[in-house]
């Protein structure tokens, strides 16, 4: 029993080593990713369609080595890591108006594509567009969550609790808890039961905020559009 217990220690000391190598390569692996897919896409001679798979492929590269380490981490891992997987403020406004962009291609690409295909031509139009979509508006709110992870812990020591976000029943938030702040907040254009207790956290929620009521309202408009095109 006790060398079970060391060995597991030990497999968690290994993981927390190699935290930040893989959080940093993990974007660079996802944008390699994307350009191989986009250049070796069936929609060859269709610029837009090489973006959009480029895009959803780097998307989802990312976001399954993100899900692979908050999925083992625990609340110290949160305090210790937060900053390494968040990136940069350029980054993080790029990816968030690549992911805008992406969504609102995709919708003009799959509008353009299906005037005058049968109704089975039309499926893998649909199916791309709603694969863009769907990568693109998780992206968003994952690179949120994990920027008010960053900005919690930001200005703690290693003992002492994090700030600026108030979450009731814990003083250690894992990774869930903030993506359900970001998510909640990606869905409604507001906050639930958590309290936003600095000026610092305010300012990153209304950006998050604005960008995700023009996202939603966006797509909202072309869906409708999408709809009548297609029925």
């Amino acid at each position: 029993m006790r060398q079970e217990l060391h060995c597991a220690m030990n497999t968690r000391m290994e993981h927390r080593r190699h935290w930040p190598l893989f959080a940093r390569r993990s974007l660079l692996v996802a944008a390699l990713g994307g350009v191989l897919a986009a250049l070796a896409n069936p929609f060859w001679g269709n610029p837009v369609a090489q973006v959009l798979v480029g895009w959803n492929a780097a998307s989802l590269i990312w976001l399954l080595a993100v899900g692979w380490l908050i999925g083992h981490a625990g609340p110290q891992d949160v305090r210790h890591h937060a900053a390494e997987l968040d990136p940069s403020w350029m980054i993080s406004l790029g990816m968030a108006i690549a992911a805008l962009t992406a969504s609102v291609g995709a919708i003009f690409f799959l509008l353009a594509g299906v005037k005058g295909l049968p109704g089975g031509g039309r499926l893998p139009h649909a199916l791309a567009a709603m694969v863009t979509i769907a990568t693109a508006w998780v992206s968003l709110h994952t690179l949120y969550a994990l920027h008010y992870a960053h900005l919690y812990y930001a200005h703690s020591g290693d003992r002492t609790p994090g700030s600026g976000i108030d979450f009731p029943g814990t003083r250690q938030p894992t990774f869930g808890d903030f993506f359900y702040f970001s998510f909640t907040i990606g869905a409604t254009s507001q906050t639930s039961d958590v309290a936003i207790t600095a000026s610092r956290v305010r300012k990153s929620v209304l950006i998050h905020a604005c960008l995700s009521f023009a996202f939603n309202t966006t797509l909202l408009a072309l869906t409708i559009n999408l709809a009548a095109a297609l029925f």
